[in-house]
């Protein structure tokens, strides 16, 4: 019998869906990998859900319905201020929706709370859950030795790793088969040819809906070897139990947190420059003034709405901030 679905909203302990015997589907990828995202956001704004709200909570609602996903965990804190009131329409609409919220701040003693409240509500113990830890473990171990090969040597692409990581927020429904596609793929990037030419850049802020922003700034002639937020989602360090794991993880806490990883990264990568970016409409936008206070080099805020290809006018800036970064170095 195959895996009951269930969506989810944004990167949860996806550990206690495999264990209560879920497939997970982040919404997010679904809809941004969609065919018709143009249309989806249409049928949204038909359903009543205002223009003025980020299309990402539009495209979660419109590829719920069309993909038929009748039981969701919306993230009401620790993601988007929307998804309380998404997660009220999707009731009313007779979706099962079941509500998981990070703490404030990052707590093992909290976060151990939320995780057994979420495994009570799908019908499984933490005990199972810790055993898909230890089994995604070596996955997660992979992914980080690839996001290495990143910026280390130059022999996975920022768009690749930026896909990879993404993916690790529900392992494309299918860990095992994940994790044996991640193992061919690293094997032949390790055989590739180094790549450390350019000024090296990275990529913080919500998930681009721009989906080409990597490749096109690689095409400038950079190389971006830090993707920040599909970095987290990976759960890049080690722990001793999901509720450490989900504590360390920086994405659903104050920004100081986050703030204090990225300058770590900033140091280890030896990074040029930073490319912030926003999604109209969205509150993290306003975190953006203090990124540019508080990091010690070059940052350029790059805006996005509906999910598609870079505009000329991002083509336009990126090309002026490159040609920046190569007159200063």
């Amino acid at each position: 019998m195959e895996p009951r679905r269930i969506g989810l909203t944004a990167t949860i302990p996806v550990e206690v869906l495999f264990a209560a015997g879920y497939r997970p589907v982040d919404l997010n990828n679904l809809f941004v990998s969609h065919p018709q995202r143009s249309e989806l956001l249409r049928r949204a704004e038909a359903a009543g859900l205002p223009r003025n709200i980020c299309s990402w909570i539009r495209g979660l609602y419109a590829v719920a319905e069309s993909e038929k996903i009748t039981t969701v965990i919306a993230v009401v804190r620790g993601d988007c201020t929307n998804a309380e009131a998404l997660a009220e329409l999707w009731r009313h609409r007779g979706l099962r929706v079941i509500k998981f919220a990070y703490p404030y701040e990052p707590c093992v003693q909290d976060m151990h709370s939320a995780i057994q409240q979420l495994c009570e509500d799908l019908g499984t113990t933490i005990d199972e859950a810790e055993q898909w830890r230890e089994r995604l473990d070596p996955v997660r171990r992979n992914l980080k030795k690839l996001d290495e090969l990143t910026w280390s040597t130059g022999r996975v692409t920022g768009d690749e790793n930026f896909s990879w990581l993404l993916d690790s927020s529900d392992f494309q429904c299918d860990p095992d088969q994940y994790n044996k596609e991640l193992v061919n793929f690293l094997e032949k990037a390790e055989n590739r040819v180094a790549d450390k030419n350019g000024p090296k850049l990275g990529l913080t802020g919500v998930p681009a809906a721009i989906t080409d922003l990597v490749q096109v700034a690689q095409s400038m002639g950079v190389r971006v070897v830090y993707n920040e937020t599909p970095r987290q989602f990976s759960m890049p360090f080690q722990s001793n139990s999901l509720a450490e794991q989900y504590s360390t993880y920086t994405y659903p806490y104050p920004l100081p947190h986050r703030l204090a990883d990225i300058q770590r990264e900033i140091q280890r990568r030896n990074l040029d420059g930073i490319i912030h970016y926003v999604q109209t409409f969205c509150f993290h936008g306003i975190e953006h003034s203090v990124l540019r206070e508080k990091l010690d080099l070059p940052v350029l805020m790059i805006e996005g709405d509906e999910p598609g290809p870079t505009d000329e006018r991002t083509r336009t800036r990126l090309q002026a901030f490159i040609e920046q970064l190569n007159s200063a170095g």
